[in-house]
């Protein structure tokens, strides 16, 4: 089994043509994200190495194609104290 996660943005492209096309995605992480939340996708695909040939040995590419959304990880990240001051003088 292969399990990815990664920016919604980067894992989109990657997913199977039903998932890509599903409008609820982009919605929900969007949804998401401008509400301040970190938010990474997560996909899998289970895989049947062909006779003799190790996971190791296949390229990454087709590790990471047509995979199958499993859902969104959610988490707060704060800003540190102090984070909001640099901001502003880098702005």
């Amino acid at each position: 089994r292969v399990c990815v996660k990664g920016a919604p943005e980067a894992l989109a492209p990657l997913l199977c043509a039903q998932d890509r096309a599903n409008p609820s995605f982009e919605r929900a992480f969007q949804s998401y994200a401008s509400r301040g939340y970190r938010v990474l996708a997560l996909a899998t695909k289970t895989i049947q190495p062909e006779a003799g040939v190790e996971v190791t040995e296949m390229p990454r590419a087709e590790l990471e194609r047509n995979l199958q959304f499993a859902g969104f990880l959610v988490f707060e990240c704060p800003l540190r104290e102090g984070t909001a001051d640099v901001l502003k003088q880098l702005h």
